[in-house]
This record gives C-alpha cells, structure tokens and sequence, in this order.
C-alpha cells in the first residue's frame, strides 16, 4: 500500500522529426525536433505532454518564398505494453498545430516502441497523425463553384515520424519486462 503512494517516474525526451505534410498545404516534407515529458500514473498508463517545431520549404500553389514554421503540442495518454523487456506504446492526444501562424485543434493517435537500453535509458520511436478538422488556412476552403470539388477540403493529416532518447527518472520505475 505505501509503495502505491510514492509518485511514479517521470519520463524526459528528446526527438528528431520527419513530417509528412498533407498535399494541400503546399509545403514541403521536412525535418524537425521535438521533447517530451511524461508521468507515470501506473507502471503501464503514462500523461504524456509533447511539442515539436520544424520550418519546412513553400511549394505551389501557395505565395510566397523560404520556409514556414509548422509547430504541434499535444497532451496524450499512452499505453506501455510490455514485449520482451522493451515496450509497444499505444496513444491518443489532442493539442494543436500551428502552420505559418494559423493554429488548428488537432487530434493525434500514436503507436511506438520504446527499446529499453536499461531501467532509465530508451530509445523511442513514434509514428503519429496530427489530424485536424476544417484547418484555419485558405487552401482547406470548399470550393464556391457549384461543380468543384476538394476531397481534402474539410481535413488535414499531417504524418509525424519520430526517433530520440528517452530518459525515466524518479519514482519505483516501471517494469521493462512483463510481469511473470
């Protein structure tokens, strides 16, 4: 009973980024870094809060030259399931984005794994969508004509992949292995 009131650890990350931007945004794939942090409510169920920032290069249609920023935070729960020492994680979040000053609430499922190197080191890799209904920016706009048509003009789903170090600190520390 006392061990089930000392507080949880608590998980530090850092990661680089690729997006893959969704074709309406005229903006070009790219990368970017990111952190993360996390508090262990259980050994498995972790509160996670993370944010990322990449500038990635303008295409057509969209004016202009250079790059724009592309920012996304996110407040997630994620599941750790234990296989063999190392664990699959299972998420969803909400947060938001923010595409060249336009910010959009954003829903983003994550799946990942953590290779644990040891009890406080991993290696952490994550693959999200950042799914956004109806983005702020003009290029998701329906279209005024009567016979256009836009399937994307409604929604966004920017891919995010993921890959850094993770450090867990503090508390009793959650299994790496599943429990036997």
């Amino acid at each position: 009973a006392a061990a089930a009131q000392k507080p949880g650890p608590v998980e530090l990350g850092e990661f680089g980024q690729f997006t893959v931007m969704d074709t309406p945004w005229a903006l070009k794939n790219g990368f970017g870094l990111g952190g993360r942090l996390g508090y262990f409510v259980t050994p498995r169920w972790e509160l996670e809060a993370d944010l990322s920032s990449s500038s990635l290069g303008v295409e057509a249609p969209r004016i202009g030259t250079g790059n724009k920023s592309y920012q996304t935070y996110a407040a997630r729960v994620t599941y750790n399931l234990p296989v063999s020492g190392n664990e699959v994680l299972i998420g969803v979040g909400f947060g938001g984005e923010t595409v060249d000053g336009g910010r959009d609430f954003s829903l983003s499922p994550a799946l990942g794994y953590r290779w644990n190197l040891n009890n406080t080191v991993s290696l952490r890799f994550d693959g999200l969508v950042e799914y956004v209904e109806n983005p702020a920016d003009e290029r998701f706009s329906f279209p005024t004509a009567p016979n256009a048509t836009n399937k994307n003009a409604a929604r966004s789903s920017n891919l995010e992949l993921r890959a850094g170090l993770s450090f867990r600190l503090g508390g009793e520390g959650a299994p790496v292995a599943a429990p036997k």
